[in-house]
């Protein structure tokens, strides 16, 4: 008998292809001469790989809000929730991750990798924190 540290391999296999439902994988973009909100959907694709997680679909709300709703490998569900803002290069973004579980740092990567994903698209600079 062998020690396991995590799910085995079938179990991961099962939540990954939940998570992908619906979602098809796409190449690392490059940057674009300018950037528009309409490169949002590409730049979440690419924030979200590298933790993992896939976009199973987006939601636009009246006030101008994309609310992207994903799940993680291991079969967390979450949302970033983005909004542009009177600014055309800033953007006002919130991921949540997980029901009850959630980790803050991860949250927070998250939409910073969003953001370094527009701005490779050449869409938009950083806030002032």
């Amino acid at each position: 008998m062998t020690a396991t540290t995590g799910p085995d391999p079938a179990t991961l296999a099962r939540a990954f292809r939940i998570a992908a439902t619906d979602h098809t994988p796409s190449a690392r973009p490059t940057a674009a001469p300018d950037g528009r909100w309409s490169d949002l959907d590409r730049a979440v694709d690419t924030g979200c790989a590298p933790f993992e997680i896939a976009v199973v679909r987006r939601e636009n709300r009246p006030d101008g809000a994309a609310v992207f709703h994903v799940r993680t490998l291991d079969g967390r569900p979450g949302r970033l929730t983005l909004r542009p803002t009177g600014d055309a290069q800033i953007f006002d973004g919130v991921a949540a991750i997980g029901l009850v579980d959630r980790d803050p740092a991860l949250e927070v990567a998250i939409i910073e990798s969003v953001r370094d994903a527009l701005r490779e698209w050449g869409a938009k600079r950083r806030l002032t924190e």
